[in-house]
């Protein structure tokens, strides 16, 4: 892959709004990433430049905040995640481009609606139903470097506070990050060649965690909910019109 000035800017300008989401919301590199850099490149490209991006933010975000990691909700959810990594992957390799951009933008504005109107539950899921959440947030990681939808909608819905919502998600991501990365290398669906955009957008992705980081610790805090749902709501109707025009026009 050869990399361009315009292709490198444009995703460090994705990568920049996405890291202040993630450093101040714990989530956002795949959810706003992902249709961020599928305007730009392609999703067989954005996937495991997420990926990358994914562990990178979560080694910062657990150093800081791994005491308020929610662990008896986290453990259950990871076997299943490992589980759906797999048909991701292939699905990725099987779906147009168009398709997915679309499948993402309208899996994000679903997600966003559930949370913003009052979707809620009173007590965690059982351990089954942790591990069947896990494997479709799996599925999404693998097709989509996406695994935030189901995991960002059921701690919201258990009303957990921000800095809990905050440290866990980060440390989910950075686990179905390696998960997803390692398991596309070892089945050859990616190469190491690939990474080499996400090594170029790294600086845009520490300074935008640091910035959010800021945002975070100050009285912007307040409105943590608010900011982090409209965010992603942008995010998906940016991927599904993408999506959209370009079914139309093929």
């Amino acid at each position: 892959m050869s990399l361009t000035l315009w292709s490198v800017g444009a995703g460090s300008a994705a990568i920049l709004a996405s890291g202040i989401l993630r450093g101040f919301t714990g989530f956002g590199i795949g959810l706003a990433g992902v249709p961020l850099l599928a305007l730009v490149a392609e999703p067989r490209l954005v996937v495991p430049s997420i990926m990358l991006l994914q562990i990178a933010s979560g080694i910062q975000n657990l150093l800081q905040d791994r005491r308020h990691i929610d662990i008896r909700l986290l453990l259950p959810l990871l076997p299943g995640a490992v589980l759906g990594i797999v048909p991701g992957l292939w699905l990725l390799l099987w779906l147009a481009a168009d398709v997915v951009r679309l499948g993402i933008g309208l899996l994000v504005i679903a997600t966003v609606l559930a949370i913003s109107r009052g979707f809620r539950l009173e007590r965690p899921p059982r351990r089954s139903a942790l591990v069947a959440l896990g494997a479709a947030s799996g599925v999404l990681n693998g097709v989509a470097a996406m695994a935030g939808p189901p995991m960002i909608a059921l701690l919201f819905a258990l009303r957990r506070p921000p800095e809990i919502i905050r440290a866990t998600l980060a440390g989910y991501f950075f686990c179905t990050g390696l998960l997803g990365l390692g398991m596309a290398l070892l089945q050859g669906v990616i190469s190491a060649g690939e990474l080499w955009f996400a090594i170029a957008l790294l600086p845009a992705l520490f300074i935008g965690l640091a910035l959010g980081g800021r945002l975070f610790d100050g009285d912007f805090r307040r409105h943590y909910h608010k900011v982090g749902l409209g965010l992603l709501l942008l995010a998906g109707l940016s991927a599904a019109a993408r999506g959209m025009l370009g079914l139309y026009w093929t």
